[in-house]
């Protein structure tokens, strides 16, 4: 009868554990979500020329253009590294910066633009360099329609 009882609180205790788990995940994607929604999204310009700010980058009103965001300390040398293969241009050696990358570029980037070019269904392009501000400029794979852009400093 102990023993009996004793499965029957240790089951409960796991399922217990379990579904609170399970809630603070979707809560922190939740939270997530909200906070990517809030922010002043801004437009992104590009006139081909070299000078960022005045030929290409992020103005007013709302648009694609996340908020200027950074990494520091210890993260600067493997953002400039995802920033280099960004600009070599190879889908495939970006989607495979981003996949062993993905835990520390969800820092800064949304979860689903991410996943999409894990997935291939965007390509990312950068444009500055690791001296100026920088930009991931997420296209459509299908039809190569600018989507999302971020820049860091």
């Amino acid at each position: 009868m102990k023993k009996l009882l004793l499965f029957i609180i240790l089951a409960i205790s796991f399922v217990s554990c379990k579904k609170e788990e399970v809630e603070e995940t979707l809560s922190n994607k939740t939270t997530s979500t909200a906070r990517q929604t809030s922010v002043n999204m801004r437009t992104y310009f590009d006139d081909g020329g070299p000078k960022e700010g005045t030929n290409y980058g992020c103005k007013a009103p709302s648009g694609n253009c996340w908020p200027d965001t950074g990494p520091t300390g210890l993260s600067i040398p493997i953002m400039n590294g995802i920033f280099e293969t960004v600009l070599g241009g190879n889908q495939s050696s970006i989607r495979s910066s981003f996949t062993s990358n993905q835990s520390f570029l969800i820092e800064y980037m949304a979860e689903a633009d991410i996943a999409k070019v894990i997935s291939g269904e965007s390509f990312v392009y950068g444009r500055g360099s690791n001296s100026t501000k920088r930009y991931f400029l997420l296209k459509s794979a299908s039809d190569n329609r600018l989507q999302t852009v971020y820049p860091f400093y």
